[in-house]
């Protein structure tokens, strides 16, 4: 396939559409990938609701139950691993603890939360 890395094959960067936590098959973002990789992590793909409550399948280590932050955390970054490790760490987090640690990184980010609220560095369209 012709192009540059991280092009579509034209020389126009690849737009990501980020996946909705609350409307399966919507976007709430789309973001434009020119050169390494990007990874999302969230509460909302494997999970299970009871109560009406979600669950998650990231387990807190400290405690061995779900996360309760973040809906959604995706990463830019040089490397994939990076990006995908990012994220997920994030979501281990309490929520402002999480948007001040993936700020401090310096790489694009753009996080959801709960009340679908979107947070990051991340351009969106």
């Amino acid at each position: 396939m012709g192009g540059q890395c991280g092009s579509d094959g034209t020389g126009e960067p690849w737009i990501i559409g980020i996946r909705h936590p609350a409307k399966k098959g919507g976007a709430i973002a789309r973001l434009p990938l020119v050169t390494g990789g990007l990874a999302s992590s969230g509460d909302y793909e494997r999970c299970i609701e009871a109560d009406g409550r979600r669950y998650g399948h990231i387990l807190n280590p400290k405690t061995g139950w779900p996360v309760q932050g973040l809906a959604s955390v995706s990463v830019m970054a040089d490397q994939c691993l990076v990006a995908g490790s990012s994220a997920t760490l994030a979501l281990l987090m309490p929520d402002k603890e999480a948007l001040s640690w993936l700020e401090s990184l310096g790489v694009s980010w753009l996080a959801v939360d709960t009340e679908l609220n979107i947070y990051g560095a991340a351009s969106t369209s």
